[in-house]
């Protein structure tokens, strides 16, 4: 014979949220849950300003305060000149709709010239963050040209595949 134990909420005696540890789960250093999102979608920008990389954003909710986002990027992808170009690639990191803030650069490119020189890349970014929060955060990759000549892409031709992936440890 089997027993289903259904709830909607588990709270501590105090009215709180409760962590593994204070249910007697051992869980420390644990992944707890796991997100990821991959895209061959092709990202452009010629602006000197951020722009949201295409479908390079995530979302997770942290189980405890105490919990970490171990955060890693993979951007494959091309640059591309019209003239001299430099190119930078960010996390950015937002907690329950309090706006976007920049975590860590992944990727500041060198410069080129020539009107039709074009240059692969893949650029790799890893981070450990501990947003203190039991509230949903939202992670997104953004990149803009530094010099605003000539274009910036991810995922050039559609062929190259980028991924984000967001993990919960567990503290």
């Amino acid at each position: 014979m089997t027993s289903i134990i259904k709830v909607d909420t588990i709270q501590t005696a105090a009215g709180g949220t409760p962590t593994a540890s204070s249910l007697g789960i051992s869980g420390t250093g644990k992944i707890g849950q796991v997100v990821q999102t991959t895209t061959n979608t092709k990202s452009t920008s010629n602006s000197n300003s951020f722009v949201d990389a295409t479908n390079l954003n995530a979302s997770i909710t942290p189980t405890s305060t105490s919990s970490k986002i171990y955060v890693a990027v993979t951007c494959a992808g091309c640059r591309r000149t019209g003239g001299q170009n430099y190119h930078t690639i960010d996390i950015h990191r937002q907690i329950g709709g309090g706006g976007y803030s920049s975590l860590r650069r992944i990727e500041n490119g060198l410069g080129y010239s020539g009107v039709s020189e074009t240059v692969s890349y893949q650029c790799n970014g890893f981070l450990l963050d501990s947003p203190s929060t039991t509230s949903q955060v939202d992670y997104k990759i953004m990149f803009k040209n530094e010099t605003g000549n000539g274009e910036v892409h991810i995922n050039n031709d559609g062929q190259e595949l980028s991924q984000f992936t967001l993990m919960e440890v567990l503290a």
